[in-house]
């Protein structure tokens, strides 16, 4: 079994796996991603250029060396899903689930038709139509990850309801985002920080892997003992930034 198809099971396992953002859509950077031995990552959609050629070459070059590819979404539309169905991708992040229905359609969509026209469409994620149908839906269904992402305040109540439903895998914090819509400008406020304990308990509590995006070392092991395990350590964007900025700050240091 290969990394990409292994990541489902290893989510449902609650293995702690460790991830970055990704927005950086050549094949080079997917390459370089993969090599540096991350369990996953979450190709930014939603707030990238990205267009479907793009996103597919890049899904194919990560997934080929052994990196899973969780494609987060601009939104729940079936053409998206469909897409990151079809090209392959190891699963769909959907942003802003404020609603048990909105998770439960787009998970079921994911599972069913969109699976349904991959295969009629002879898609990569069919090997090309080389098997059969039952075939391809069983491996399928075993290695398809769907992930519902609750980043705005209607999604605090309805975390648990999110959480119990069989064709989600996993909930993923947006903490900035949440703590931004709370008025805060950073997830460490007290009335953010107690919003997305909350749904983390529900995560955990309903035996799903939850993932929040944190890069200092201090809040990672904060959230490691609440129970998350999918953690999002940084993004290419801020390592590329903070890398350059810190060679030539040391560079001009020098005497």
């Amino acid at each position: 079994m290969t990394a990409t198809s292994d990541l489902r099971r290893r989510m449902r396992q609650g293995d702690r796996l460790v991830g970055l953002f990704a927005r950086l859509i050549q094949p080079e950077a997917a390459e370089l991603l993969a090599d540096a031995g991350l369990d996953f990552v979450i190709l930014d959609v939603e707030h990238g250029t990205h267009g479907r050629t793009e996103i597919s070459r890049f899904v194919f070059s990560a997934q080929a060396l052994g990196l899973p590819v969780l494609v987060r979404l601009p939104d729940a539309t079936e053409t998206w899903i469909q897409h990151a169905i079809s090209i392959g991708a190891a699963g769909v992040v959907i942003p802003h689930v404020n609603s048990p229905e909105l998770a439960r359609r787009a998970a079921g969509f994911a599972r069913g038709l969109a699976m349904e026209r991959a295969y009629a469409g002879m898609a990569r994620r069919s090997a090309y139509r080389k098997g059969s149908w039952a075939d391809f839906r069983q491996q399928a269904a075993d290695t398809l990850v769907f992930v519902a992402q609750l980043d705005e305040p209607p999604g605090v109540p309805i975390a648990a309801d999110v959480a119990a439903l069989d064709d989600v895998d996993g909930l993923f914090l947006g903490s900035l985002g949440l703590a931004l819509a709370m008025g805060h400008g950073a997830p460490s406020a007290p009335a953010v920080d107690a919003a997305l304990e909350s749904m983390c308990r529900a995560g955990v509590a309903a035996g799903k892997s939850v993932g929040v995006h944190v890069m200092d070392p201090a809040q990672q092991s904060n959230w490691l003992e609440r129970g998350a395990r999918l953690l999002v350590v940084g993004s290419d964007y801020a390592l590329l930034r903070n890398g350059a900025a810190a060679q030539a700050d040391a560079f001009r240091q020098l005497p």
